[in-house]
């Protein structure tokens, strides 16, 4: 509406609509509009993207940084990868009935890894590593499941600088 009528671009529309939905007590902050809340850790990891990208989406490597803590959030001993796209993604079923998740279906963990370039296309300075864990119920959530992927992303941060790369 403010759109149309004030030649507002579509961001600042968007927004306006967020705030004045908060002070209104409609939605929370940090809730999306489908009612679902968010969390989205990222760390930057010493190594290539290659290297990092193994870590996050070889089972055996995965299992060292991510598996000591998937019980402590009710999501078992493992996550099972629902796709990847080598070397920038790595996407994880969470288990149903596990933190964040509905009890009727598993939720959705994406992992994005990027590093950046110099102008000629070398590789420069460290991965970005982020967990991108959507869907969740409610602003409890949001917070358990903060501090897990944060203390993950660390230990995968710790792994990668532990790992010697292969020659």
């Amino acid at each position: 509406m403010a759109r149309a009528r004030a030649g507002v671009d579509g961001w600042w529309a968007q927004s306006l609509t967020v705030a004045y939905e908060q002070e209104r007590g409609m939605r929370a902050p940090g809730q999306r509009s489908d009612g679902t809340y968010e969390v989205s850790p990222s760390r930057s990891v010493a190594g290539t993207l290659p290297e990092v990208y193994a870590l996050v989406a070889d089972d055996d490597s995965r299992a060292r940084w991510l598996g000591p803590a998937l019980a402590d959030v009710g999501a078992g001993e493992t996550l099972e990868v629902l796709g990847a796209t080598p070397p920038s993604s790595v996407r994880l079923a969470w288990p149903a009935g596990a933190v964040g998740a509905p009890a009727s279906r598993p939720g959705r963990v994406t992992v994005t890894l990027y590093q950046p370039r110099t102008p000629d296309g070398t590789p420069a300075g460290k991965v970005r590593v982020s967990a991108q864990h959507g869907g969740l119920a409610s602003a409890d959530d949001v917070e358990a499941l903060k501090a897990f992927w944060s203390a993950r992303l660390d230990a995968l941060a710790e792994l990668a600088g532990q790992v010697t790369p292969p020659r």
